[in-house]
């Protein structure tokens, strides 16, 4: 599967985001050097909205790599979510992330 234009991607995103009733992130959030796709602040949960063709070359794997450690270290969960994964599993794409923001937010 081709990812669409990031702009589709991310507004794909949220609507599923919505139908889940899951809370809003913050779009486009500068943390340090880096500006995550979408942060929910008080979980310290990041999404990356990953599409293949941005992401599926070796310098790119190897600076997503970078960023996550980099996020990590200061506290941020980094949950890395493909077009693939939202548009063949979004219930299962959305489960998930509600899991993980209900046990970040219950810390």
């Amino acid at each position: 599967d081709i990812a669409p234009s990031a702009s589709a991607f991310s507004r794909r995103f949220q609507v599923l985001l919505r139908r889940a009733g899951l809370p809003r992130p913050v779009a486009e959030h500068q943390i340090g050097r880096y500006t995550a796709d979408f942060a929910w602040l008080d979980a310290k949960v990041i999404v990356e909205t990953d599409g293949y063709g941005a992401h599926g070359h070796r310098s790119a794997f190897e600076h997503d790599r970078a960023r996550d450690a980099y996020l990590m270290a200061r506290g941020w969960l980094v949950v890395r979510v493909t077009w693939r994964r939202l548009r063949k599993e979004p219930i299962r794409v959305m489960t998930e992330l509600a899991q993980i923001l209900a046990t970040r937010t219950a810390a």
